[in-house]
């Protein structure tokens, strides 16, 4: 009896990892675990003695990009590590659940024309534990609302929806499918808080279907050492995100909602 022809592997996770990462090795080991047959990747412009460790000991093919250059440039070169049609860019301080591959993969396979995919997810803190509903949660929960009606829109209306009153869309949960997007560019250089909101934006311009599981299935880290955290502290992440909005309304009732939003700032870090 012949073997059965093996699949191909569409799905990649390339972990970004930066400086001393202290908790990189918990996020390989969770995606080492997945259900579902994905490449995993390292990707730094810190390289050091932790991070090559890492690599060495859990036998992880690693990029090193040119250092210096700036998050978006990291993004980018992260991106361009993977060679398949699906990437998940893997933050360092988050935790994923064994089935995020298979639900992700599952969903793109069942809407080839999916954009991108992203899934709902719970925060930890620096004790590793899911931390209590706050407010921050509480209002990308109410952002969501329209992907628990129904996982996935094609419509430009419901894709802008999304992203029309804030970002909540956990970045490190969403999967990009290259094979749509192609050549269409993600991140720009104008932004280095708010980058993610910017670019799935301008995704959501393109034809296509926006996906979304609904399982929680990413833990994602949230601590003062993270981009988020010092954007907040720094003002930059408000500056970057009334940038955002003022495309999508009136200058006045951007910087409106600018303010309304930033007040869920205050328990994300």
């Amino acid at each position: 009896m012949p073997n059965p022809v093996e699949q191909p592997i569409v799905h990649t996770f390339v972990i970004m990892a930066h400086k001393n990462a202290p908790f990189i090795e918990e996020t390989i080991q969770s995606l080492l675990k997945q259900t579902y047959p994905s490449n995993v990747v390292l990707s730094t412009s810190t390289p050091n003695e932790r991070i090559l460790g890492l690599a060495e000991k859990y036998q992880l093919e690693i990029f090193v990009n040119e250092p210096g250059q700036g998050i978006v440039a990291d993004w980018t070169f992260a991106l361009n590590c993977a060679k398949t049609p699906l990437v998940t860019l893997a933050d360092q301080d988050d935790v994923y659940l064994p089935d995020f591959a298979r639900k992700t993969v599952d969903m793109v396979e069942q809407n080839p024309d999916a954009i991108f995919c992203f899934t709902h997810f719970k925060e930890i803190g620096d004790d590793r534990k899911i931390r209590p509903m706050n407010l921050t949660m509480a209002v990308k929960i109410v952002l969501f609302w329209p992907y628990f009606i129904r996982p996935v829109y094609r419509s430009r209306f419901f894709k802008r929806l999304l992203f029309r009153f804030g970002e909540p869309v956990c970045n490190p949960s969403v999967t990009y499918n290259m094979a749509v997007i192609k050549d269409h560019k993600l991140f720009d250089a104008d932004y280095s808080v708010s980058l993610d909101w910017d670019a799935l934006l301008r995704l959501a311009e393109l034809p296509g279907a926006l996906c979304f599981v609904r399982q929680p299935m990413i833990l994602h880290g949230i601590h003062t050492g993270t981009q988020t955290s010092f954007g907040i502290t720094s003002g930059k992440r408000f500056e970057e995100d009334l940038k955002v909005l003022k495309r999508l309304w009136p200058n006045w009732l951007a910087q409106i909602l600018a303010r309304l939003y930033s007040i869920s700032y205050i328990s994300n870090h």
